[in-house]
């Protein structure tokens, strides 16, 4: 068993190499519409969302920064681009870089209390 993201799973499970036996998003994938949530499945609290981002190094000037999210979401929404992440089981967001930052702050705490929780030692 293991957690993957639709973008592999999906084609996968349809070829019939995968068995799909539940989502870790909050509310079912569309595309894969009969798999049941983790929380239907009795897993409540369980949580695991696949997210994929652009970044830049930190220094880099806040215009080219808004540029690249501007032109990056003109691409997401475009009807073929959408439509074809649509079908791979991916939901385009293009969120603002602000809500990136406090994506990757809240979920950098997450895994930073999954791994002292479990006694994670480096190797």
């Amino acid at each position: 068993m293991m957690l993957m993201s639709p973008l592999v799973a999906v084609p996968n499970m349809r070829s019939g190499k995968l068995r799909g036996l539940a989502v870790t998003s909050l509310k079912r994938n569309p595309v894969v519409p009969d798999l049941p949530t983790f929380a239907e499945a009795a897993i409540f609290g369980f949580e695991n969302n696949t997210w994929h981002s652009v970044v830049f190094p930190a220094r880099t000037p806040n215009v080219i920064v808004r540029r690249m999210h501007d032109e990056i979401v003109k691409i997401l929404n475009l009807p073929d681009v959408r439509e074809r992440l649509l079908q791979q089981g991916l939901s385009p967001v293009g969120s603002t870089p602000e809500d990136l930052s406090a994506l990757i702050k809240s979920e950098s705490k997450v895994y930073a209390k999954l791994v002292k929780d479990i006694g994670f030692q480096p190797m």
